[in-house]
């Protein structure tokens, strides 16, 4: 009897481990983000791959912290590290596409994951850059009150030239579609995407001159979290350079 005891314990254990609260990590990945410390942010990827379930839930939660990472690495030109997250990221996204979960997300990611490949290689863009438009597309017309589709479609139309179609406006209309998805659901509170939006609405409207828009959203960004280091400490300090510089 008492080792039957005994071994029922060690199963419960082993099933709940204590290492793993999927609100815990969301919360941690949140505060790394706004910190702007991404070797937390890594660290915390790391911790989150080897400890979740084997679940679709969790599996897509992954692709999202990948794809926050994957950004981050070409951002600051780290090529090996970005080439390698990105093959990660595809695997798992291939195990929910076999699932058939979420396929709206899915198509979502791969656009996303698709505009890595030319961030990495930006002889890739006559080949694939319709492909990112695409998938975005896809993922707008299966779920239109979602707002990761209109993030990705703002993305390829705002960052593609336009002699190949690309237009920074009506990158702007869907980042705003994307942030009002957002609001209606009540997604905004400790949610990296929801300010990170926030923020790069605000750039893309500083890129295109329009200072007051900028200020606008670089404010809401703050609103929500003062010590957002991204917008408070870099790019509202170069709106207030261009906007001196405009006087």
């Amino acid at each position: 009897m008492e080792r039957t005891k005994y071994l029922i314990i060690a199963i419960v254990c082993l099933t709940f481990r204590p290492g793993f609260s999927q609100k815990s990590y969301k919360t941690e990945m949140y505060n790394a983000y706004i910190g702007n410390n991404m070797q937390t942010w890594k660290t915390l990827l790391l911790r989150f791959e080897a400890d979740m379930p084997a679940k679709n839930e969790q599996r897509i939660e992954l692709v999202n912290y990948y794809y926050g990472y994957i950004a981050y690495c070409i951002g600051t030109k780290q090529t090996d590290e970005a080439e390698y997250f990105l093959n990660q990221a595809e695997k798992q996204l291939e195990i929910l596409e076999k699932a058939q979960y979420l396929p709206a997300d899915i198509y979502a990611y791969k656009s996303a994951f698709t505009g890595f490949k030319i961030g990495l290689n930006p002889f890739k863009a006559p080949f694939i850059g319709g492909q990112s438009v695409d998938y975005a597309k896809k993922a707008i017309k299966i779920a239109p009150t979602q707002p990761l589709g209109y993030v990705q479609f703002g993305n390829a139309m705002y960052y593609m030239p336009a002699m190949f179609g690309g237009s920074k406006t009506e990158g702007i209309d869907s980042y705003l579609k994307a942030l009002n998805c957002y609001k209606l659901q009540g997604d905004t509170l400790n949610n990296w995407n929801y300010i990170n939006l926030l923020g790069h609405i605000g750039k893309a409207y500083m890129a295109i001159g329009d200072y007051e828009n900028a200020g606008r959203y670089f404010t809401m960004a703050l609103k929500v979290e003062p010590g957002f280091r991204w917008v408070r400490d870099e790019l509202m300090k170069e709106l207030n350079k261009k906007t001196n510089a405009k006087k």
